[in-house]
């Protein structure tokens, strides 16, 4: 499965495919609004500003995030679900306590391929309507 595009940015490198984009954070970063906002862009300026897409977290490296960013991120318009990958037993406790702040579909899987099985059998129809925040 190779990508159509990847483009790298300075604290993460993202992997575009047609339906979702596979993230992977730099070792050690703080992701922080502006990171999400900034990824978010780069995201929408390849699928198209009313295009709908997958979001899948590639989380090999240790970094920190903080999940009530995601009660104002601009992301949710375009959204379809978020699926998180590890196969580290803390990481994964992590994304489930981060499932709490996320008001969409969001599932945590040991390898790519599940997560990409799954992202890709979400609706992309009646996304129109925004999350409830």
């Amino acid at each position: 499965m190779n990508p159509l595009k990847t483009i790298k940015l300075d604290f993460c490198v993202l992997n575009f495919y047609d339906t979702f984009v596979i993230s992977e954070v730099n070792e050690g970063v703080n992701v922080s609004k502006e990171h999400i906002a900034k990824a978010h862009q780069t995201i929408v300026d390849f699928f198209g500003s009313n295009t709908y897409y997958g979001y899948i977290s590639l989380r090999i490296n240790d970094y920190n995030v903080d999940p009530t960013d995601y009660l104002s991120c601009p992301f949710y318009d375009h959204i379809t679900g978020m699926a998180i990958v590890s196969d580290k037993a803390i990481k994964r406790e992590t994304a489930n306590f981060e499932r709490a702040f996320f008001k969409k579909s969001l599932e945590v899987f040991y390898t790519v391929e599940e997560a990409v099985n799954w992202i890709t059998t979400l609706p992309t129809e009646n996304l129109n309507k925004k999350a409830d925040l």
